[in-house]
C-alpha cells in the first residue's frame, strides 16, 4: 500500500501509536507542521496545534522536524523537535500545548516514546549530543549522562530483560545504551570508522537481547547487552550506500532488521543467519517504522516525495 501526504512536501519522521487497537501514525513534514495517517481506512488529518511560544508566529504551523506519539490517561499526546527549538507537548486532539518550550535550549534532532513504570515518559536527543527524559506535564526534564559530541541521529526504546531501555545513534559514530530506570549506561560502542549512526533499534537473537545500528558505511552492526566481553557479535554489509533508517522484527522466531539506504532499496536480513531474506525493494526510504495492521507485522517507510509505503513482512 502507498499513500501520498496531501501537502506534497517530502516527510522528514514517523511514529506510530495504539489508537483503539488500530495504528495511527504522527508525521513530520518538511518546513514544520504535523499530520496523522490512518492506514486502515487511509485517512489523513492535520491537528490543529497551537503555536509553542508566545513569539511564534500565530500564521505558521509549529516547526516539527521529528515526532513521537504515546497515550496517557486517555489523552493523545504528540511531541515534536526542530531545528529551531527544543521539545514540545502537544494534546493531538485539541492541539493545546503541554509543556512550555525552553527556547534557549539545544535544537531537537530525534525522540521517542517509552513507558518508565507504566508512565508514558518521552527522550529527546539534541544538537549537541544531550538525551534527555521527560513526561509531559512535568517542567524539568531529566538529563541523562552522555558522551556524544555530535548530534543525535536516531532514538529507539524498548524492554529488555523487563527493564525499559534506550539506544542512540549519534552522527559523532557512536552508539550508546542505558537503563532507563537506573539511568545508567550499559552499553558504548564505535560504529564502522566512526561515520554517523542513523538508525538504530533493540531486538533478540536465539534469546540473547541486542542492539542493533546502521548508518554512512552501509552496514549493520549488532552488539550483545548480556555482558560479554566481545559485544560485537555480527558485521553485516547490508547495502553499498549509507542505511538512512531501520527498524527490527521478530517474525515465527526469526529476529529481522528491515532497512531503508540511500542506494533505492528497501532490505531485510535475517539476523541469526546472517543472511538477507527475499529480494529487496526498489524504495527511497527517509524514515522507518514496523507495527501491526490487520493483525499482521508492516513495514512502513517514507519516501523522499512524501508518501509513505506498507510492506507486508510476514510473507
Amino acid at each position: 500500500m502507498s499513500s501520498p501526504l496531501p501537502s506534497g512536501k517530502p516527510i522528514n519522521d514517523i511514529d506510530v501509536v495504539e489508537v483503539d487497537g488500530r495504528p495511527l501514525f504522527v508525521v513530520a513534514e518538511y518546513g514544520g507542521g504535523a499530520w496523522t495517517w490512518d492506514p486502515a481506512g487511509d485517512v489523513w488529518t492535520k491537528p490543529p496545534l497551537q503555536p509553542p511560544f508566545e513569539q511564534y508566529p500565530d500564521d505558521d504551523d509549529p516547526d516539527v522536524d521529528c515526532v513521537a506519539a504515546g497515550l496517557q490517561d486517555g489523552r493523545l499526546i504528540i511531541v515534536g523537535g526542530s531545528e529551531n527549538h527544543a521539545m514540545v507537548a502537544w494534546d493531538l486532539r485539541s492541539g493545546e500545548v503541554l509543556r512550555e518550550v525552553d527556547e534557549e535550549d539545544d535544537p531537537v534532532t530525534s525522540v521517542a516514546a517509552v513507558r518508565i513504570d507504566g508512565r508514558l515518559t518521552f527522550v529527546s536527543g539534541d544538537y549537541g549530543g544531550g538525551i534527555a527524559l521527560w513526561e509531559p506535564f512535568q517542567d524539568e526534564p531529566v538529563e541523562l549522562a552522555v558522551d556524544h559530541e555530535e548530534a543525535i541521529l536516531d532514538l529507539s526504546a524498548g524492554i529488555v530483560d523487563d527493564r525499559p531501555v534506550l539506544i542512540a545513534g549519534g552522527y559523532d559514530g557512536m552508539v550508546g545504551v542505558w537503563d532507563l530506570r537506573s539511568r545508567l549506561r550499559m552499553g558504548w560502542w564505535e560504529a564502522g570508522d566512526k561515520e554517523p549512526v542513523r538508525g538504530v533499534a533493540l531486538t533478540s537473537v536465539d534469546g540473547r537481547p541486542v542492539a542493533v545500528a546502521g548508518g554512512e558505511t552501509g552496514q549493520v552492526q549488532v552488539w550483545a547487552l548480556d555482558g560479554v566481553d566481545r559485544p560485537l557479535i555480527a558485521t553485516l554489509p547490508v547495502h553499498e550506500e549509507r542505511i538512512n533508517a531501520l527498524d527490527a522484527a521478530t517474525i515465527d522466531g526469526r529476529p529481522l532488521v528491515i532497512t531503508g539506504s540511500e542506494d533505492g532499496t528497501v532490505r531485510t536480513w535475517d539476523l541469526a543467519r546472517g543472511r538477507q531474506v527475499e529480494d529487496p525493494i526498489t524504495s527511497d526510504t527517509e524514515c522507518m517504522s514496523i507495527t501491526r495492521l490487520n493483525g499482521r507485522l508492516t513495514a512502513f517507510t517514507a519516501d523522499t516525495n512524501g508518501v509513505i509505503h506498507g510492506w507486508d513482512l510476514e510473507v
